[in-house]
């Protein structure tokens, strides 16, 4: 696994140095590297002082299995708590949220969001904390149990999740958003690169047949779509998965389009009474992804097609949709 500075072995000054000769953008993701390092320290050290060791997972420390982890874009920090100090490590991110910023947004699956200043202005970020990781198909207890350490900004230590889960976490945030972002694909890449030969593909597929249908597919992608040399670091069980024809049709074409499924639209309503001529334009841009239909249906990625899938889960949003207001 890869050291959390760029420059592994080298001193402040000696690094200082190295710096001026680089490219613009190698140092600008240098910078970016060490200010989240900088920002993890900080909210890691906050939760300590309170006694509270939650786990983080995904951005700067799945960053750490590529071979340079500041080529890893960073997003929000995502943390994750044992139910009985979820309260706590809520109330103790609280008190990093500046005075301007608007106040912790709850979610629908009770991931808590929060945008919070680390010590500075200028070390702000946004902060998802989870309630749990169902998303993932996994158990919170399983997953702190198999926890490891990881030491970020010198010295402070934090919780993260065993390799084997860390594969799957970014395996299933790949799927559930349908397959249409790179990112969490190039981390299951990162993972099996630097794990080859100590990994427990067993701990990492997990116990569900569909399951681990999903997660060996979602490696495979990564090794077809992005990088085939991945292959000999695949034991039998994940080799012999044969990802259907419409998965990886689809996966294909999502990252080559690079679609956003949670893009903002107007409501039906609001397009009908504005521009009505773009109601079947906007109707067929919701029709599922197959992939996320399938996820969230809990099928698995078989040779049935996907039709029927995709009309159900579209028919089921229709009927929020139509229903919401008597629920008001």
């Amino acid at each position: 696994m890869s050291v959390a500075s760029g420059f592994p072995g080298l001193s402040c000054q000696t690094r200082a140095g190295l710096l001026i000769t680089l490219s613009e953008d190698r140092r600008a993701d240098l910078f970016a590297l060490a200010k989240r390092e900088a920002i993890l320290a900080a909210v890691a050290n906050s939760l300590h002082a309170e006694g509270l060791r939650p786990l983080f997972f995904k951005g700067w420390t799945v960053a750490q299995y590529y071979e340079r982890p500041d080529e890893r874009a960073m997003g929000d920090i995502d943390i994750c708590a044992l139910p009985v100090e979820f309260s706590s490590v809520r109330r103790a991110l609280e008190t990093l949220v500046p005075p301007a910023a608007r106040a912790a947004t709850e979610l629908e699956d009770g991931t808590v969001s929060l945008h919070i200043a680390a010590g500075a202005p200028h070390l702000g970020v946004m902060v998802d904390l989870h309630r749990h990781l169902a998303k993932y198909r996994l158990d919170v207890d399983e997953v702190y149990a198999q926890a490891q350490e990881m030491r970020v900004g010198g010295g402070t230590r934090i919780l993260v999740p065993c390799p084997e889960h860390h594969l799957r976490i970014c395996a299933m945030h790949f799927l559930v958003d349908g397959g249409v972002h790179r990112r969490p694909l190039e981390d299951v890449a990162a993972i099996v690169a630097a794990c080859a030969g100590t990994f427990d593909w067993q701990l990492a597929l997990g116990h569900d047949p569909i399951v681990r249908g999903w997660v060996a597919c979602a490696v495979r992608l990564a090794e077809q779509l992005l990088s085939r040399d991945l292959a000999t670091a695949l034991p039998g069980m994940v080799r012999d998965v044969d990802p259907p024809a419409w998965l990886l049709k689809t996966a294909r074409a999502a990252l080559s389009r690079g679609e956003r499924m949670n893009g903002q639209r107007l409501n039906l309503s609001e397009i009908y009474r504005l521009a009505p001529r773009h109601l079947p334009r906007e109707i067929a841009a919701r029709w599922p992804n197959p992939i996320r239909a399938s996820v969230e249906f809990n099928r698995a990625f078989d040779n049935a097609p996907r039709f029927p899938i995709q009309l159900t889960h579209f028919l089921r949003g229709a009927a929020q949709y139509v229903t919401r207001p008597l629920r008001r």
